[in-house]
């Protein structure tokens, strides 16, 4: 849909631009001063004999080089779209990376102009600095405007007033990425159906607004002027009709396929010799890329343990403090790729033989009374999964996949879970798809976590993994979601 995207985001373009242009001549300055100001400092104001003062490191010569160091930027960015706007799934992400590769074609090419010219400052070291600082720097300021432009777009504010026909599964799906992703162009401004549904996904429980039956439909969209309507129940409603009703009108219409199957992710919409049609598909994945994510998972996840192993051992002496009649971790079998079991880590939260009374059950959103003390901290940070970096080194799980499940849930979920088998094409991961949109949330809607889990095995790449890594920082930080 990001071809429906509309064109009012180029004030926040001008922002991005203005806010650049003021950024690069910090940015030197910051430099400059980390290079040649550090000793000076140290000594003069804190009188610390620490870091070396340069006595004939002027900053004037770099002062005059501001506009060339302006130019380079402002042309490279442009050229790695950083004045585009950012859309998808992870826009923040998107724009994250693009300044990463931004600074640092700019930073290459300020290295060769001081071989050319050679009025330049000779001080390559300001320049490697140029290229820390301008990341930082340009990652916070573009995350603030990018913040207050989501502001603007959840307002309603430029983009396309749209109205959904329909109350069914696909309805509810659209409806959730208009409402979470106000970059798509989409302003959601309400539903024409019969009657709601009885059950709402998670994240738009509460936002989907009823404008009236769809005997009534003329009125209702005549009413709400909406600039495009999606058609989702094409059982009850007739395409013709509301074409001719809505193009007078300048109306955009929308009708999706309504295939379950596309919905789910097991399917998409394809041509064959320009009729339109249902694709159903394999999963293959690219083997090289496999090996790729596996060496990147290993490698991380021994980083990880390494850096966080006085985090580690500081949360198993807490649990052998406020419970030492149980074990510091907790074991339980889950499923893997292909089917096969494995035994997943975990920090103990709950009392020892917290199900032996009940069988296998799923933590409880509200009145869950297991927990030892703190554990239900830990469990809302995540920092009780930290352990299953060790299943990772095993290669039994990987940092990003579909959640593992237990096999007694797994083999109930498959009874009335169309497609649930298809999670174990791929390596569990301590985090995924589904874990940045809904969390916890989720754990008890399995119907609703499948399609996060499809998505993510449809749509995998090397990069999305990073993607959803860094967002999921962001999510436990806010603790989204969590119980």
């Amino acid at each position: 849909m990001n071809r429906h995207q509309s064109n009012s985001r180029w004030k926040f373009t001008v922002i991005r631009l203005a806010a650049d242009i003021l950024i690069a001549p910090i940015v030197l300055v910051i430099s400059y001063c980390l290079k040649f100001k550090v000793g000076y400092f140290f000594q003069n104001v804190l009188s610390l004999q620490f870091g070396k003062i340069y006595q004939q490191a002027q900053i004037e010569p770099y002062l005059d080089e501001i506009g060339v160091v302006t130019l380079i930027w402002i042309f490279t960015f442009y050229f790695v779209r950083l004045y585009q706007p950012f859309s998808g799934i992870t826009p923040e992400v998107d724009e994250w990376v693009a300044i990463v590769k931004g600074v640092s074609i700019a930073t290459i090419e300020l290295m060769a102009f001081t071989f050319v010219y050679k009025s330049f400052p000779e001080s390559r070291f300001v320049i490697a600095y140029m290229w820390i600082v301008g990341i930082a720097v340009l990652v916070v300021v573009r995350t603030i405007i990018f913040q207050y432009e989501l502001a603007y777009l959840r307002k309603g504010r430029g983009n396309k007033r749209a109205i959904v026909i329909g109350n069914n599964e696909m309805a509810q799906d659209i409806i959730e990425k208009l409402i979470l992703f106000p970059t798509l162009g989409f302003n959601y401004i309400g539903t024409i159906d019969d009657a709601s549904m009885a059950h709402e996904n998670h994240n738009i429980k509460g936002k989907i607004k009823l404008l009236g039956s769809i005997a009534n439909l003329q009125q209702l969209i005549a009413a709400n002027r909406p600039d495009i309507v999606i058609v989702t129940d094409t059982g009850s409603i007739f395409i013709e009709e509301i074409r001719e009703f809505c193009s007078p009108k300048s109306i955009e219409i929308l009708a999706p396929l309504d295939t379950s199957d596309v919905v789910t992710s097991i399917a998409r919409i394809d041509e064959f010799d320009s009729i339109p049609v249902t694709h159903y598909y394999t999963y293959s994945p690219n083997k090289a890329l496999l090996i790729i994510k596996d060496i990147m998972d290993r490698t991380l996840a021994g980083v990880g343990l390494i850096l966080l192993s006085p985090l580690l051992l500081g949360i198993a002496l807490v649990i052998k403090k406020v419970s030492p009649d149980g074990p510091v971790f907790f074991s339980q079998e889950r499923l893997g790729l292909g089917g096969r079991s494995f035994n997943m880590i975990k920090f103990r939260t709950m009392i020892p033989n917290a199900e032996a009374a009940t069988g296998p059950i799923m933590v409880s959103e509200k009145n869950e009374s297991r927990y030892i003390k703190y554990g239900n901290f830990l469990r809302k940070t995540s920092l009780d999964e930290l352990p299953q970096l060790f299943n990772v080194i095993r290669g039994e799980m990987s940092l990003v996949g579909p959640r593992p499940e237990r096999p007694h849930f797994v083999a109930e979920f498959q009874k009335t879970i169309p497609h649930f088998h298809r999670r174990l094409l791929v390596k569990g991961g301590i985090t995924g798809w589904a874990q940045i949109n809904g969390r916890s949330a989720l754990t008890n809607r399995p119907e609703y976590k499948i399609k996060y889990d499809l998505y993510y095995i449809k749509n995998w790449t090397l990069v999305l993994d990073i993607k959803i890594l860094l967002r999921t920082i962001w999510v436990v930080f806010r603790r989204e979601q969590a119980y």
